[in-house]
């Protein structure tokens, strides 16, 4: 299979070209609206252009950001007012699978959309090891990804178990797989939908899973 950030040169170019857009996704108006606590401290893997980071940061949350692509990190800290202000909001160009609890004190909220799907198998369980080792208890590990009902799945290269190549990598996840794994890690499932009309963008309407994992 495909190495957790191998997509990176795609990525750094996708985010040169500024081909995002720049409101908050549906999945970060919902967590605000109904999971987070008015002062969370969030954690964001792959942050992308910033936007849901900015969301956040205007609506009072501290927050940190990690992304692979250098061509993204730019991006958040042009777009995030105050993102070179340490006390509220910081940006970090790194691997998010290979996270150091120890970095990320008083992080309440991990936050991830979209960036799941992205790495391998090896990468997930690496990934939600360390999520949970940083979170405190009622802490929240938020969650969208594409699954294994998504249109997408099966498109591209095989390389791997639910894992495809088209233009980048995709693993799709298999969403009851994976919540009762963690629920057998010992997280509190507190929400939980998998299904379309989401995510939709540009004509793409994906099926996904949203959950929120809560640390007893």
């Amino acid at each position: 299979m495909r190495p957790a950030m191998a997509d990176t040169g795609f990525w750094n170019e996708f985010y040169e070209h500024r081909a995002a857009v720049s409101y908050p996704s549906p999945f970060a108006v919902f967590a605000r609206e109904h999971l987070l606590h008015d002062a969370s401290s969030i954690l964001e893997l792959g942050p992308g252009n910033g936007r849901d980071a900015a969301f956040f940061f205007e609506h009072g949350h501290q927050l940190v950001g990690v992304d692979q692509s250098s061509q993204a990190i730019e991006l958040c800290r042009e777009r995030v007012e105050g993102a070179r202000n340490p006390e509220r909001v910081r940006f970090e160009v790194g691997d998010f699978t290979r996270l150091d609890p120890a970095d990320f004190p008083g992080i309440d909220t991990v936050y991830s959309r979209f960036t799941l799907h992205s790495i391998d198998d090896e990468a997930e369980e690496r990934l939600v090891q360390s999520v949970w080792n940083m979170l405190p208890s009622g802490g929240q590990f938020l969650i969208e990804a594409r699954t294994i009902l998504d249109p997408l799945y099966g498109k591209g290269q095989e390389v791997g178990r639910h894992a495809f190549v088209t233009d980048h990598f995709r693993r799709h996840i298999d969403a009851q797989a994976f919540i009762h794994q963690e629920i057998d890690r010992g997280y509190l499932l507190r929400f939980f939908h998998e299904g379309n009309g989401l995510a939709e963008f540009q004509g793409e309407d994906p099926v996904v899973m949203r959950a929120a994992l809560i640390k007893p």
